[in-house]
C-alpha cells in the first residue's frame, strides 16, 4: 500500500517512517510532501491513501487542502492526522479524524489497512477498476466509432448522451454480476437522483406515514409531455418486520428468538418453498434503511395526476437488478392456476369402468 504523507514536521515525518520501518516493512510505503501544492502535483494513480495534517506552514493550509481534494473529486482514501481536532470542519465528517494525543501512526495505518482490505482502492481508485473500464469503454464504444456518434449528436445530442451513458452502465452491470455470488444488504438500494418514479420506488403515505413499493412496469412509468404513459400507479405495502409476528428483543445479541431466526433465515431468501411467505417478498434492513416485506397481496393503485399530493418519495430506492425478481414473484403470484380438488374415488370408478366397457383389464 502507498501512502502520500503532507506534513512538514520533521519530527513527524521521522515517526512516520520510524513506524512503517519496524511495523510494516514490505507491506506499506510513505511518500512525504510539505505543502499542498506539492501534494497535488504528487498525487497519481500509484496512491492507495493519504494522511494530511491541519497545520502546515500556514496554520490553515491543511484545512485548505483537504477542500481542495473535496472540489477535485479525488477518489483516494484520506485520514487528518493532526494536534489540533477542533480545526475540523463539520463538512469533513466522512473523513477519519486522528488526533495526535490520542492516536499513533501504528493506528492510522491500522485503519487504513482495513480500508485497503475492502478492495474498494481497486474499484474506485485513480487505478481502480471503474477507471480501467471508463478508459476501454471510451476507445471501444466512442473513440473508435467517433464519426458515427459526431454525425447523430448534429440531431439528438441529449439522446446520444443517454445512449452513451446506458452502454457505460450496462458494461459495468455485466462485469459486476459475472459471479454469482452472495449480495449485501447495501447493494439492494440506490439513492434516488431525481424526483421520477421507478420499478422499485419507494413511496410514504402523507397521511398514515406507510410505505409502499411502485411495482408499475418500467415502460408504463416512462415521462413523456410531462407524465408517464399510464393514469395511475400500482403500489404494493412494504411492511415492517414486526407487523408479521416477529419481536425484536431488549437484548442485541438476542435480536431475535431462536425460532424466528430459523424462520426468518429462510425468509430472507425470497424462496417459493414457503407457501404462506410466497405472498411476500423480502427487503433487507441496513444502517439506514428500514427494510420489510412487501405485501403483493393488497396491491392499491393510485392516479397519477394527484399522486405527489398524496405521497412523499423516499431517498432511495430498489436497485434495479434486484426489481427483476420482485416483479417476476410479483406475477408469478397473480398467475398461480388451481382448480377444486376431486373426489378421488369417484375418478377411480369412472377408471375401472370405462376399462371394463373397453373389456381391458384394469
Amino acid at each position: 500500500m502507498k501512502v502520500l504523507l503532507v506534513e512538514d514536521t520533521e519530527s513527524s515525518v521521522k515517526t512516520c517512517k520510524d513506524v512503517v520501518e519496524e511495523c510494516y516493512n514490505g507491506i506499506i510505503e510513505v511518500v512525504n510532501v510539505a505543502n499542498p501544492d506539492d501534494a497535488l502535483n504528487k498525487i497519481d494513480s500509484t496512491f492507495d491513501a493519504m494522511i494530511v495534517d491541519l497545520r502546515l506552514e500556514k496554520n490553515t493550509q491543511g484545512g485548505d487542502f483537504i477542500e481542495k481534494l473535496e472540489s477535485l473529486g479525488v477518489r483516494i482514501p484520506t485520514v487528518i492526522h493532526t494536534g489540533t481536532p477542533d480545526d475540523v470542519k463539520p463538512e469533513w465528517g466522512a473523513l477519519k479524524i486522528f488526533s495526535r494525543d490520542d492516536c499513533g501512526y501504528q493506528d492510522v495505518f491500522d485503519y487504513l489497512l482495513s480500508i485497503y482490505s475492502t478492495g474498494i482502492t481497486e474499484i474506485a481508485g485513480l487505478r481502480g477498476f471503474l477507471e480501467s473500464q471508463m478508459q476501454r469503454f471510451y476507445k471501444e464504444a466512442f473513440a473508435d466509432n467517433v464519426d458515427l456518434w459526431i454525425d447523430r449528436a448534429k440531431n439528438a445530442e441529449n439522446r446520444v448522451k443517454s445512449s452513451l451513458l446506458r452502454m457505460l452502465i450496462s458494461r459495468l452491470d455485466c462485469e459486476s454480476f459475472m459471479h454469482d455470488e452472495n449480495s449485501y444488504p447495501e447493494e439492494f438500494y440506490v439513492p434516488v437522483i431525481d424526483s421520477n418514479l421507478y420499478t422499485g420506488s419507494v413511496v410514504r403515505s402523507k397521511l398514515t406515514g406507510q410505505r409502499f413499493v411502485v411495482l408499475s412496469p418500467a415502460c408504463d412509468l416512462v415521462i413523456r409531455n410531462e407524465k408517464p404513459k399510464i393514469k395511475s400507479i400500482t403500489l404494493c405495502e412494504l411492511q415492517s418486520i414486526e407487523s408479521h409476528g416477529f419481536q425484536i428483543g431488549n437484548d442485541p445479541q438476542l435480536f431475535f428468538s431462536n425460532g424466528d431466526k430459523k424462520k426468518l433465515g429462510a425468509l430472507f431468501q425470497n424462496s417459493n418453498d414457503d407457501k404462506e411467505y410466497i405472498r411476500y417478498h423480502w427487503l433487507p434492513y441496513t444502517k439506514n434503511i428500514e427494510g420489510g416485506f412487501i405485501n403483493f397481496t393488497m396491491p392499491i393503485s393510485e392516479l397519477y395526476g394527484i399522486f405527489f399530493e398524496m405521497y412523499d418519495v423516499e431517498t432511495y430506492r430498489i436497485a434495479p437488478v434486484f426489481v427483476k425478481n420482485i416483479l417476476s414473484r410479483f406475477s408469478s403470484y397473480y398467475a398461480r392456476q388451481g382448480q377444486p380438488d376431486l373426489v378421488p374415488e369417484e375418478s377411480m370408478e369412472k377408471m375401472i369402468w370405462i376399462a371394463k366397457s373397453k373389456e381391458i383389464k384394469p
